[in-house]
């Protein structure tokens, strides 16, 4: 049975597929869900290093302004 498309990849699903459905109704591969939610971990964990790394560089800074 066709369950309708992807929010992901846009192709068709079938309710033998494996999939998840958001309380905003919207449907997903299982799959892709997790594809995105792995992209955006790794780009959350960049921006969190490089933000430590900024804020550990104004620190020496600041305590060599002091």
């Amino acid at each position: 049975m066709d369950i309708g498309k992807c929010i992901y990849c846009k192709n068709d699903m079938i309710n033998t597929e494996s999939f998840v459905v958001f309380a905003t109704k919207e449907k997903a591969h299982y799959q892709c869900m997790k594809k995105d939610d792995e992209l955006k971990q790794k780009i959350t964990q960049k921006i969190e290093k490089d933000i430590n790394n900024l804020v550990g560089k104004w620190m020496f800074q600041l305590r060599n302004i002091a």
